[in-house]
């Protein structure tokens, strides 16, 4: 589950209000001019041409962050994609669940320990399983410090890869060169019996290519 503040939440209900009264032209522009320089400094799609980006930025919703707070645990069934806009994201791979108070972890002596990677940078992206196959979260998603993040609907996306396959394999490249360096091997034999790898395999060794 995603926790948020009531004055973020209702800041947010409000902004996408108002944005969905304006008419068609002037709300994809400004849409690409709030959103799309974040989707474009994403390596994967920062060659993609107008109509994926103007799709993506149509799609996600701004999230506002307290220090500490959960984006999704371990073990959630989740749908969205996240980008981080600012602050700073922690990927774990374990958390006391003690130490979690509505949705907040309020003991972080651990957290060098359990974290596996870390991601600062503007465009930083995670949660990319569920769009893949995987709905089970593998880990757990901390913000650090208090920040902003687009969510984007694992369904929409979906439907746009669709369209773009060779975005869908880059992305999946990605994921599984995270599954290998950061999950448990049991559960990555777990999330690749979901997850569709045909393309992906070199025919020549029958293994997956690597980047």
């Amino acid at each position: 589950a995603f926790y948020r503040k009531q004055a973020g939440t209702q800041l947010i209900f409000d902004e996408e209000k108002l944005l969905n009264t304006l008419p068609f032209q002037l709300r994809q522009e400004l849409f690409d001019y709030l959103y799309g320089h974040i989707i474009r400094s994403i390596p994967l799609f920062e060659e993609e041409e107008d109509r994926f980006i103007n799709e993506l930025c149509f799609s996600v919703s701004p999230v506002i962050c307290d220090d500490w707070e959960l984006v999704y645990q371990m073990g959630d069934i989740g749908s969205e994609f996240y980008i981080l806009v600012e602050g700073e994201v922690c990927i774990m791979k374990h958390v006391n669940r003690r130490h979690i108070i509505k949705g907040v972890l309020y003991d972080t002596r651990d957290l060098e320990a359990n974290t596996t990677t870390t991601y600062k940078s503007k465009g930083s992206y995670f949660g990319e399983g569920t769009v893949l196959g995987y709905h089970e979260r593998t880990e757990y998603a901390v913000i650090k410090d208090a920040g902003k993040l687009l969510s984007l609907p694992g369904e929409s996306f979906k439907s746009l890869l669709d369209l773009y396959p060779a975005v869908r394999e880059s992305l999946l490249i990605v994921y599984l060169s995270r599954l290998r360096h950061f999950t448990p091997g049991e559960i990555q034999k777990k999330v690749l019996t979901h997850i569709n790898l045909t393309k992906l395999m070199d025919p020549e060794t029958s293994k997956i290519r690597r980047n």
